[in-house]
């Protein structure tokens, strides 16, 4: 592989190992080999280069300090990629939208 394709090549896996991987330690020749070859080929063939800055990761940081939220859910990328859009429509974080969306639901 020529150098100049380095980038478009891995990013790919990197991506598909961020959001699907089964643990925070999971390496990634084990994330690849558990997966198998045909499915890191098939994602990497739908994949479009910088798409990983919509993809949620299987396992976000831990936030620590004042900004540190008060709990974490897990979204599915594609449901989160609306909630992210909505909430920039409406002006508020996405946070608050899911927090305002919950709330409605379960208090009325």
């Amino acid at each position: 592989m020529p150098l100049t394709d380095l980038e478009s090549t891995v990013e790919p896996i990197f991506a598909m190992w961020r959001s699907q991987r089964n643990a925070p330690n999971e390496a990634l020749g084990d994330f690849c080999h558990r997966v198998g070859v045909p499915t890191v080929e098939a994602f990497m063939e739908s994949y479009t280069e910088g798409g990983y800055k919509t993809m949620a990761p299987a396992f976000p940081p831990i936030h620590t300090g004042s900004d540190a939220p008060m709990a974490t859910v897990g979204v599915a990328p594609d449901l989160l990629t609306k909630v992210e859009q909505e909430a920039k429509a409406r002006g508020m974080s996405a946070g608050a939208l899911l927090d305002a969306i919950v709330r409605e639901a379960l208090e009325g």
